[in-house]
């Protein structure tokens, strides 16, 4: 759904339930996007700029408020997965990022709500300045002029290929963590020359997934906080080089960040400006999306990301000068199966047909989606990033096609075709956050007499059985083609993988998976995932669900953003924060 049709459906819902409120409707315009900055005004390397730049375009000072809709969890990748480690994104960086100036705020070649590995022409080599891989080889070449924040045990020392190399290491030395179980096997040394760090390789064909996890998962971290505290896990002791310095934590409360004065970092599209532009970031955890609606809604809060159509017509609908932007969330995710179980039905694949077969797509859609939904997710998302991978509907085979067809009447028919004239009964695995939807899909299955029981758990049960592919029959979990490049993408294809939770076995995959793991080139992987993604619909290993549209909501007074969530993979926390700007006379004014 294209912004302005979403735009269009979105003010008609907001109308229709102002009439019926006895209300005044707003005005229906499509609010126009964020200015871009003009203003070319430098600050020095080392002196806070002053809040007195002209209103006409970006202006230093004044405090960024967001909403945190998770609970702290960590800030070391050695002991808490690169995802959850969002506090500590503001404060230490990556060697490459997605590039801001191609974004909505430059030249719009991609919105930045993937969350993914971005494709070549979109990457930003941040602390590093250039990359390669050659034969078993991975060399990044580390960015000169980079100083650590200011603040003991390192006070503001150069950084360096050595602290590059170390940071590589001790993830790699570290196989509980994400990063370092994913590439410590196969990255065989670590070497220095100059400027350059080399990456020596077991094989040539690995060099795609490490320069990936390492350049845009690993957060490059200073030997000396390591040497005399042992990690990184108190946030008093998080040092990085990025351009917020944490200064305060209060659990479950609060986390307060201050500008770093010494960022290296200028403006991409004002040259000479150096970032960021604001004084202070500051994070309220919100867990409880009513309460995060009121702060939004009373402007303790000056943006609000990942509201469902629903909750963002209603607060669009109480004040229209609220700023949108619109993207995909696929967080409904997959149906899988235990297809490593001989004894359970999903064994055959009219089994699994029927499944599919028996769900109303479209109402699903119109009722649990507003329409703001596209019909499928997997195994790439609908967005711009993944045009080269993405197979039309209407493109698949006629037979494919079919399991997106309301065919009670063909399901029930599969289902004896496969023995199972009387059905079957079952049980799902699921959490709080599908049980809306998971509830219609029961319904619907029960109409071709198969009973399936739904063991809802919280959150941390759901996942790690997940994550231990652990769950007695069928289970509905995330998937990772929204938020990677095509190699995560094909993670529920992975040969004893984690994330390929229905326990797949099948060869035609596990070669894709491979050639993609050994293919380092964007558009080289996004041709072998487009390759595979009809044999992978065709042989319902997981049943999609629909990508559903989420809404970023801004006041006004918040410049030079349009919705970007992510430049880079998985910078979901505060990277707008290094680039936006706060029109505080603006903020006075509407407060």
């Amino acid at each position: 759904m294209s912004k302005k049709i979403g735009w269009l459906v979105l003010s008609c819902v907001m109308v229709l339930a102002l009439v019926l409120a006895g209300c005044p409707g707003p005005d229906t315009e499509t609010p126009t996007d964020t200015e871009t900055p003009t203003d070319t005004a430098t600050p020095t390397d080392t002196e806070t700029p002053t809040d007195t730049e002209t209103p006409t375009g970006p202006e230093y000072g004044g405090t960024l408020t967001l909403a945190m809709s998770a609970p702290f969890s960590g800030l070391d990748e050695c002991f808490t997965p690169p995802w959850a480690v969002m506090f500590a994104y503001p404060v230490t960086e990556e060697l490459i990022i997605g590039d801001w100036a191609k974004g909505p705020a430059g030249t719009n070649e991609t919105d930045f709500t993937m969350g993914g590995w971005p494709r070549e022409d979109l990457r930003f080599p941040c602390l590093c300045e250039s990359y390669e891989t050659t034969g078993a080889d991975v060399i990044w070449t580390v960015r000169q002029g980079v100083y650590w924040q200011n603040k003991a045990p390192v006070n503001g020392r150069e950084m360096t290929a050595d602290d590059v190399a170390y940071s590589i290491q001790r993830i790699k030395d570290c196989p509980q963590a994400y990063v370092g179980g994913a590439v410590g096997g196969l990255i065989s040394s670590i070497e220095v020359d100059g400027w350059n760090v080399i990456a020596h390789l077991v094989t040539p064909a690995v060099t795609g997934v490490v320069l990936q996890l390492v350049s845009d998962m690993l957060r490059i971290v200073p030997h000396e906080v390591i040497d005399t505290y042992g990690d990184m896990r108190d946030w008093r002791n998080l040092v990085g080089t990025g351009p917020f310095i944490l200064t305060d934590f209060v659990p479950d409360s609060s986390v307060t960040y201050e500008r770093n004065p010494n960022y290296w970092r200028e403006d991409p599209l004002i040259p000479g400006n150096q970032l960021p532009y604001i004084s202070d970031l500051k994070a309220l955890f919100l867990l409880d999306p009513s309460v995060s609606m009121t702060a939004f809604r009373t402007k303790a809060i000056d943006n609000l990301n990942y509201l469902g159509w629903e909750d963002a017509a209603v607060l669009m609908s109480e004040d229209p000068s609220i700023q949108y932007g619109e993207s995909w969330f696929t967080d409904q995710g997959l149906i899988g199966w235990r297809l490593d179980k001989p004894e359970l039905p999903f064994q055959d694949i009219n089994v699994r047909r029927a499944m599919m077969m028996a769900i109303d797509f479209d109402t699903i859609l119109e009722e649990l989606f507003g329409g703001f939904a596209a019909l499928r997710g997997y195994p790439v998302g609908p967005w711009p990033d993944f045009d080269e991978a993405r197979v039309a509907q209407a493109d698949l085979p006629a037979e494919t096609q079919e399991l997106w067809s309301y065919n009670p009447t063909k399901a029930k028919q599969l289902l004896v075709d496969a023995g199972l004239a009387n059905g079957f009964d079952t049980t799902m695995v699921t959490y709080s956050n599908h049980a809306a939807l998971d509830a219609v899909l029961v319904s619907y299955w029960a109409a071709i007499d198969v009973d399936v029981e739904l063991d809802v758990q919280e959150y941390g049960v759901w996942i790690s059985m997940w994550n231990a592919r652990d769950y007695p029959e069928m289970m509905h979990a995330h998937h990772y083609a929204p938020s990677g490049a095509s190699l995560l993408a094909t993670k529920s294809l992975e040969l004893g993988g984690t994330q390929n939770f229905s326990h797949v076995v099948d060869p035609i995959s596990d070669d894709a998976y491979e050639r993609i793991r050994e293919e380092p080139d964007y558009s080289a992987d996004m041709a072998i995932m487009k390759e595979i993604i009809p044999h992978l619909l065709e042989q319902v290993y997981y049943i999609p669900m629909p990508a559903g549209a989420t809404f970023a909501l801004w006041w006004p007074w918040v410049k030079g953003y349009h919705g970007e969530l992510s430049p880079g993979f998985l910078n979901f926390f505060g990277s707008m924060a290094t680039y936006v700007w706060i029109d505080q006379d603006l903020k006075a004014t509407m407060n």
